[in-house]
């Protein structure tokens, strides 16, 4: 019964929308987890993008966010799409670096001709300052605040001094601007970087509780996921994440999808610890307690690397209420 509660508050609960409009971006952050090497993504066609939100359903979406790579470099389509999300009174945010902060009274202008864009999130760490400059970023932040839209800034740390350095670097702009961190994942050109990593079984302490699994993401061939970190693994038809394509299958399907989705329920309710719990009756539950993390993210990378996992995943998603998963709390 408490599956069914759980998977009815997830079917009607509006969700979020993360779009990724470009994979190309002006900087090459040491820590990026989308620079794959010579891996090229494409990016999505910008009719694609148009018809896919065209066609949303604004009683199913919260938000939807633009990310990329940097949304800002497809600054006109950015205008097109912020434009249909008002007509539809979803609201539109984005997550940038704010290189466009060069100058502030441009910046100003350039916010303001991009009606419907409500929040802005702008990422703000030692790595994405080796590219740029504080003073580009205080302006960036100064015409997000002149122009009324709301802002969050957004930093990745690699230690707890890390935080805290970065909370004390924009403490000025509080309370009118919060700034939250998350640790590193470790992927893409993130996995060269020297990270001081944990064990559930030593340190459970520093597994997280929130995740981004809910914030559906979606690809450049309009396939949608339970997060973005968790698309593109293999293929999709194996892949316990995966909800459906939009133009295959539709936004009603999907979004019927993810609140069938019982992994999606599960980790709304419990977090992320629950996908580890899911082992325990499995001979790599001890494994995966020895395992390496510096984030939440690195244990379903570390799970998507293996064929037998990932069925297990697959197996508890496609599996009736039992005993079993009455008695993990499920």
């Amino acid at each position: 019964m408490k599956q069914t509660d759980k998977t009815c508050e997830v079917e009607k609960r509006p969700l979020k929308l993360v779009f990724g409009i470009t994979y190309k971006c002006n900087i090459k952050c040491r820590h990026c987890c989308a620079d794959n090497g010579d891996i090229q993504v494409p990016d999505p066609l910008h009719t694609d993008l148009l018809r896919w939100l065209n066609c949303l359903p604004r009683e199913r979406v919260e938000m939807v966010c633009f990310g990329g790579g940097e949304p800002f470099l497809k600054y006109h389509d950015l205008i097109e799409y912020c434009k249909i999300l008002k007509e539809k009174s979803i609201s539109a945010a984005t997550l940038t670096n704010g290189f466009w902060g060069k100058n502030k009274e441009h910046a100003v202008n350039m916010l303001q001709k991009i009606d419907g864009l409500k929040s802005i999130f702008i990422s703000v760490d030692q790595f994405h300052q080796e590219s740029i400059s504080d003073e580009v970023i205080e302006n960036s932040i100064d015409a997000v605040l002149k122009t009324g839209k709301y802002l969050l800034l957004k930093s990745t740390h690699i230690s707890s001094e890390d935080k805290k350095n970065q909370q004390r670097k924009y403490a000025k702009y509080f309370p009118r601007v919060m700034t939250v961190s998350s640790r590193l994942m470790t992927a893409g050109a993130a996995g060269a970087l020297s990270v001081e990593k944990f064990t559930l079984k030593n340190n459970p302490e520093q597994f997280g509780k929130d995740c981004t699994i809910g914030d559906l993401f979606v690809n450049h061939t309009g396939g949608v996921y339970l997060c973005c970190p968790t698309a593109n693994q293999g293929k999709d038809s194996l892949n316990p994440f995966y909800l459906g394509n939009i133009d295959e299958d539709g936004w009603d399907t999907i979004f019927q999808n993810a609140g069938k989705n019982r992994i999606l329920s599960s980790v709304l309710k419990r977090g992320p610890i629950f996908l580890v719990d899911l082992f325990k009756e499995t001979p790599y539950y001890d494994e995966l307690l020895n395992v390496e993390f510096y984030s939440e993210c690195d244990m379903c990378y570390h799970l998507f690397k293996d064929e037998d996992k990932v069925s297990i995943l697959n197996k508890y998603l496609k599996s009736n209420m039992n005993t079993k998963t009455e008695t993990m709390g499920i």
